[in-house]
């Protein structure tokens, strides 16, 4: 669902003396604007929770498997880690 952008009095008068054409083609560009923005937030989030994920979906087994390491050591590594970042983000000053 999208929502309707406010116009100020002097764009709405601007606006009036538009063709149809031209006046969807002014709302097209808003909403393009609008989808911009959001594919970038949600291409931020994506690439967050790949940084974040991948090294939990990686590092157990290569620890267990690899290295040779017991699978309590390899389960001990990711709990450090976890512990290690929830940490850093508690841990910041709020502006």
């Amino acid at each position: 669902m999208f929502c309707i952008p406010r116009f100020s009095p002097a764009t709405t008068r601007k606006d009036a003396s538009l063709s149809f054409r031209q006046l969807s083609n002014l709302v097209l560009k808003r909403l393009e604007r609008s989808a911009r923005q959001i594919l970038g937030f949600v291409y931020f989030t994506f690439t967050c929770y790949l940084s974040i994920g991948l090294p939990l979906a990686v590092l157990p087994p290569y620890v267990h498997l690899r290295m040779g390491f017991s699978a309590a050591l390899a389960g001990l590594v990711i709990a450090s880690s976890t512990s290690r970042r929830c940490s850093a983000a508690l841990g910041r000053p709020h502006l």
